[in-house]
């Protein structure tokens, strides 16, 4: 298994600013802005930008670490019971 973790978008002085990178192979271009997961009822799943949906728009995603601390914490069996979910 492989994760990474990418930054695509910082604040600075209230105004949010996208982060990305353009490699000469551009098929590691990665994703800029503010992102959010939306999913959909066949369970599949796209990256969106969070501008395009308004103010709070619905993410799929949970905020588990902020600012080095875990905020939010799942216990074996809640991971078990997602994944059965799907």
């Amino acid at each position: 298994m492989r994760c990474a973790f990418k930054c695509s978008a910082q604040l600075r002085n209230g105004q949010w600013n996208d982060v990305f990178k353009v490699p000469l192979d551009s098929s590691k271009t990665s994703k800029e802005g503010r992102l959010i997961l939306t999913g959909d009822a066949k369970g599949e799943y796209q990256t969106r930008r969070y501008q395009e949906h308004g103010e709070n728009p619905p993410d799929e995603l949970v905020e588990v670490f902020r600012d080095g601390e875990i905020i939010k914490e799942y216990s074996y069996s809640e991971i078990r019971n997602n994944l059965r979910a799907q």
